[in-house]
C-alpha cells in the first residue's frame, strides 16, 4: 500500500444548541461542517480503493472507558494484512 494522505485536525465541526419552547418542552438542534481537512481528504481518495485508518488523540490523564477502551487501536490486536 501507498500512502497518498497523512494530516491531522478537526474532520467534522459539531455543535449543539439547546432551545427552550413556549409550551416548556426543550428541543436539541445539532449541525455538523466539514472542515477543510474533510475536503482534502475526499478529493486525496476520490475514486480510489482506499483502506481508511482512524486514531483518537486524547489529552494527557484522559483514559477510555467501555467500549471505547475495548476499540481503542492502542488495545486491538493487528489483523490479516488488507
Amino acid at each position: 500500500m501507498k500512502e497518498i494522505f497523512n494530516e491531522s485536525g478537526i474532520f467534522v465541526e459539531y455543535e449543539e444548541k439547546k432551545v427552550k419552547m413556549e409550551n416548556g418542552h426543550e428541543l436539541t438542534h445539532r449541525s455538523e461542517e466539514p472542515t477543510e481537512l474533510w475536503w482534502k481528504l475526499k478529493e486525496a481518495v476520490k475514486g480510489r480503493k482506499v483502506r481508511i485508518v482512524v486514531y483518537l488523540f486524547l489529552p494527557e490523564g484522559l483514559a477510555l472507558q467501555g467500549r471505547d477502551a475495548v476499540n481503542h487501536p492502542t488495545t486491538l490486536k493487528p489483523s490479516k494484512p488488507f
